[in-house]
């Protein structure tokens, strides 16, 4: 009993790396088509050798995984997958929605291009040397979509511990990954991406977790982000960053890294240090956070959208 079992399973994984193996053009043959693919949707059978059971992969979609079907494959069209039984639970084994681990994209901006719109976690290859895909949080619902989230910080209240913490956080860089929009980084997590390959910044601040970025600073640069400041390593306090944009007063102007980590200036400021996006200690009614609101000098660059009570708020980084 035992050895049948074990080769219906072998088998149901041969048949599902088949499947891997030609499931775009599966799919896309339905697409022409114009109706079921009578090659697996609907018309395949999930296998017969040394195996009891035979059938169309979708007549198991109700069915619960026990040991008897240990080896069954079946086709769930409400997620379009193909899932695998092994005798306790159906496993995923390939999945033909564009970002997942069995159809990854170059970049968010790739994924964008092939029709994703929804924002959230999906699977990338970071760089052509990295064989294997990564998941990451693509932004697809801000200025055109396609953006990879490599930081992100909720509220915090205004003081000088809360500001040297968000200081760390910015000066340092760790692997790529999910940034969620209700998450806190403690790094910029931009390694291992090929960044040659991005092109355009956005420093954000939204309303909240579930807000997309609404006041930001924005700059592009033709030949990549290798060796930008912040985005591929920290260049030191007080040092030019980029001429950027604010979406809030639409005022272009040269910016520094914060001037000092002890008074403390940290993040992005301008002039003698007025801080658009990051903590000043020299707060206005708003408090000590910046939301790009740079039109008058010299405290926080902060507007009555943020505020010291409100702790809703958050910063993003994007890149595309």
């Amino acid at each position: 009993m035992i050895s049948w079992r074990l080769g219906c399973l072998v088998i149901g994984v041969i048949i599902a790396h088949r499947i891997s193996a030609q499931g775009i053009q599966l799919e896309e043959r339905e697409e022409s088509n114009g109706r079921t693919s009578t090659n697996m949707h609907t018309g395949a059978t999930a296998f017969s050798h040394n195996c009891p059971w035979t059938g169309r992969l979708s007549d198991f979609k109700n069915t619960q995984c026990v040991w008897e079907l240990t080896g069954t494959l079946r086709y769930v069209r409400d997620i379009n997958e193909v899932q695998l039984c092994d005798g306790e639970s159906w496993l995923t084994m390939y999945s033909f929605v564009v970002g997942s681990i069995s159809r990854p994209g170059n970049s968010c901006q790739h994924l964008y291009s092939q029709g994703v719109r929804e924002s959230g976690p999906y699977w990338i290859y970071p760089n052509p040397d990295i064989k294997h895909p990564i998941q990451v949080y693509c932004e697809m619902e801000f200025n055109g979509g396609g953006w990879l989230r490599v930081y992100n910080m909720m509220a915090r209240p205004g003081n000088n511990d809360n500001a040297a913490e968000f200081y760390q956080s910015i000066i340092r860089n760790d692997d790529v990954r999910a940034v969620p929009p209700d998450s806190t980084s403690s790094s910029i997590y931009t390694r291992g991406l090929k960044l040659e390959n991005y092109k355009e910044v956005v420093y954000g601040w939204a309303p909240s977790s579930i807000d997309t970025v609404s006041h930001y600073g924005y700059y592009k640069k033709t030949s990549g982000l290798r060796q930008e400041c912040y985005i591929d390593g920290f260049c030191g306090d007080n040092h030019f960053l980029a001429i950027m944009k604010s979406s809030v007063t639409n005022s272009e102007r040269s910016y520094n890294t914060g001037s000092d980590p002890n008074y403390p200036h940290v993040g992005i400021g301008w002039t003698t240090q007025q801080i658009v996006w990051g903590y000043d200690n020299n707060a206005n009614s708003n408090g000590h956070w910046g939301n790009w609101f740079d039109t008058a000098c010299c405290t926080t660059a902060a507007d009555d959208r943020i505020s010291a009570s409100d702790l809703q708020w958050r910063y993003s980084i994007l890149i595309r």
